[in-house]
């Protein structure tokens, strides 16, 4: 909560540099939204979470005036990170996308090993989170005990050997800058709220690669400000699309 409220006073800061009327709502209600609105809506997040509400939220502001990242009026399961693989798989011939399967049973997971479709160690987390919150190596059968939430609300993915990942900051099409997140020694989570460490990247060649990444990413899913995540594969040495 502190560091949202930090966040909140430096953009209204920034705002009253440019002249720029700035107010921060929290919408609770798909019924109930602040009015009036503003000449442009930025959508962050609001206390509706991810189900129907959210939903007709972002319809009823689209109505009334112009809104930034409208990408879940169109595509409602556009924060999962199942769905995200697959559709730019399927939108994108250009970009890698990380094999990911999703499973009911313990029972399907250990056949998927048996087929080889999994390998040890490979990396469980979250369908819907953020933050590196509930991802797991799992490196044995008994790890996935480990997990407090269902099977069927995960995502299992073959673990990329890496020497860390990285966020491309995308606005209107164009790329801000990007950072390099390492783990901490001993860790496998490259996010800084999980202790990772973060620099920003100068090389060009690796900017080169990456501005193509983020930038398609960001036009595929209509989002005028976003991070797109990517990781490279440093036995394949490709870059693949992480979320």
């Amino acid at each position: 909560r502190e560091a949202r409220e930090v966040a909140i006073t430096d953009a209204k800061e920034e705002a009253e540099k440019l002249s720029i009327e700035l107010n921060v709502f929290d919408i609770a209600s798909a019924d109930i939204l602040p009015q009036p609105l503003g000449d442009v809506v930025l959508w962050r997040s609001s206390s509706l979470g991810n189900g129907d509400g959210r939903h007709l939220a972002m319809s009823a502001i689209l109505n009334q005036t112009y809104l930034i990242n409208r990408c879940l009026v169109r595509l409602p399961h556009a924060t999962e990170k199942g769905f995200q693989q697959k559709y730019i798989q399927e939108k994108t011939k250009s970009i890698h996308c990380i094999p990911t399967f999703r499973f009911e049973t313990k029972e399907e997971v250990v056949q998927a090993l048996q087929e080889n479709i999994l390998r040890f160690p490979f990396i469980i987390k979250p369908n819907k989170g953020s933050k590196g919150e509930g991802v797991l190596l799992i490196e044995n059968i008994l790890d996935l005990d480990r997990s407090e939430k269902p099977l069927s609300e995960l995502v299992f993915q073959n673990f990329i050997k890496n020497t860390g990942d990285y966020r491309v900051f995308v606005l209107g099409g164009r790329v801000l800058g990007v950072i390099k997140r390492t783990a901490e020694s001993g860790g496998f989570l490259n996010n800084i709220s999980k202790g990772g460490s973060a620099a920003a990247v100068t090389d060009p060649q690796i900017l080169k690669t990456l501005r193509k990444i983020g930038t398609t990413v960001a036009s595929v899913f209509e989002l005028t400000i976003c991070g797109v995540d990517v990781i490279y594969d440093e036995v394949e040495q490709k870059y693949y699309f992480l979320e």
